[in-house]
């Protein structure tokens, strides 16, 4: 007879071909059915050698996650790492998550890539950032979040000092969205808001080429682009890598990093190009910008800066 075939939107496939994979889409529903049971007594038990929850494309929606929500509300439970990839969850589901991320002190990783959260998602994840002191890393990438959600994310990280990483890419986001996002680590409308900037968001793209089909190659969407990589790389520079050994002494020179930015911003200059220029200066450089500060800030704080300034914390010899 010749071989049968079976035209698919995704091209064709033999029959039998067609027959297996629908026989271990049947195996695989009936062994997530019996998984989520056992995961879900292992948590009501308060068993403490759960610490990573990976149910990526295994159909999660609200359903399910309303039985996850009440033991990883418990204080037992000792979870880390919530890995929901490639599942139904929608914004609904998206606030059950955000209300465990509220009250919990132990999640430290959340993945939510391509799931359907939309703006509503987005929104409820940003009023548990704003609260939430243990979460490093949050990926809700392709999750079909547009500007209005990013803004909102930005404001939010401007009370948070832990997150470290918000992967955004494969969103709806423009140049607006990514104007929102330098704001968040790079508020230039007076010293007071960028001293007031995070400092600690060290990436929101996995990868270093941002990709956005909302953000057309152009040479202005480059720029802003370049911007935003090149103030994300300040939080990197003296980023310590567990959290519990920052001080204040790393967030200071930060801040300063951006001040001088700014300073050669207000003065007309390419700041990626006198950046290094300006810390070989050393102390020479110190009168300049304290005179630029006395005439927009109060002078009070200008001790804090000089001690904040890195070429004065770190002499060379």
């Amino acid at each position: 007879m010749g071989n049968i075939a079976i035209a698919c939107i995704q091209g064709t496939v033999s029959i039998g071909e067609f027959l297996h994979s629908n026989y271990c889409r049947r195996v695989e529903d009936r062994q997530l059915k019996r998984l989520i049971p056992r995961l879900l007594a292992r948590l009501e038990l308060a068993d403490t050698t759960v610490t990573t929850l990976n149910l990526s494309h295994s159909f999660v929606d609200c359903q399910i996650l309303r039985l996850l929500t009440r033991p990883l509300l418990s204080p037992r439970t000792l979870v880390q790492e919530l890995i929901l990839e490639g599942n139904s969850i929608s914004g609904e589901g998206s606030a059950l998550i955000s209300k465990v991320l509220v009250h919990d002190r132990c999640i430290k990783i959340v993945s939510l890539k391509n799931n359907p959260l939309g703006n509503m998602g987005a929104i409820a994840l940003a009023s548990a950032l704003e609260q939430n002191a243990t979460l490093q890393h949050l990926d809700v990438s392709y999750c079909h979040i547009e500007d209005s959600a990013v803004k909102r994310l930005a404001i939010s990280l401007k009370s948070n000092s832990r997150l470290e990483n918000l992967f955004l890419e494969g969103n709806h986001i423009s140049s607006t969205g990514i104007s929102s996002l330098i704001d968040c680590v790079y508020d230039a409308k007076s010293i007071d808001t960028l001293l007031a900037s995070n400092h600690t968001i060290r990436s929101f793209f996995s990868s270093r080429k941002i990709y956005s089909p909302s953000l057309p190659n152009t040479p202005a969407n480059r720029e802003i682009i370049n911007t935003l990589t090149q103030v994300l790389s300040y939080n990197r520079k003296y980023a310590v890598k567990e959290a519990w050994l920052r001080s204040e002494q790393n967030f200071a020179r930060i801040r300063a990093c951006k001040l001088l930015r700014c300073y050669c911003e207000s003065r007309g200059e390419r700041a990626d190009f006198f950046m290094v220029k300006f810390e070989a200066m050393g102390e020479n450089l110190t009168p300049h910008i304290l005179r630029w500060i006395a005439l927009s800030w109060n002078a009070t704080n200008i001790y804090n800066f000089i001690k904040d300034t890195p070429w004065l914390v770190e002499r060379r010899v």
